[in-house]
């Protein structure tokens, strides 16, 4: 927790309906880190429906070698030689030009809105207690709607 946000404070703040907006950080020190592409997360065999994973259980090691040798498997992975590269990039290159932008002045300028803007304790737990509130209703509701589709079902059924 920071000395006034609650961490619940978070999830409520990303939650619908609520709406928080905060200062926006200078864009010139932001980068992408760490990221992948779903389609090449999993391999064509990981893609495959359950019924056909049952059956493919059922085939030798043999297929699913063969399988590998044609090239339908699409997952990318990173190899440690080039995690090492990537690493050595950021300290030696990345992270020396970062600190010197953070000494723009952009960046003081979010820093004095970020202290302008931020709410008090007591508004950040007003805040979550209003989502909890609106979670448990939207709860209530969701088992309200769940027991009326299923009064609908036995009378259908009953027809």
């Amino acid at each position: 927790e920071t000395p006034t946000m609650p961490l619940s404070f978070i999830k409520a703040s990303l939650c619908r309906p609520c709406r928080v907006v905060t200062p926006m950080a200078p864009p010139l020190t932001l980068f992408l880190t760490g990221a992948e592409f779903m389609s090449f997360r999993k391999t064509n065999h990981e893609e495959k429906t359950r019924a056909a994973k049952a059956e493919e259980e059922e085939e030798s090691e043999e297929e699913d070698d063969k399988e590998t040798e044609k090239g339908k498997l699409r997952s990318l992975t990173i190899s440690e030689e080039t995690k090492n590269d990537i690493d050595r990039f950021r300290r030696e290159h990345l992270y020396p030009k970062l600190a010197e932008s953070f000494s723009n002045q952009d960046w003081d300028f979010f820093i004095e809105n970020v202290r302008n803007v931020e709410p008090t304790r007591e508004e950040y737990l007003n805040i979550v207690k209003q989502h909890e509130s609106y979670d448990e209703m939207r709860k209530i509701r969701a088992k309200e709607k769940e027991e009326e589709e299923e009064e609908a079902s036995s009378m259908i059924e009953k027809s």
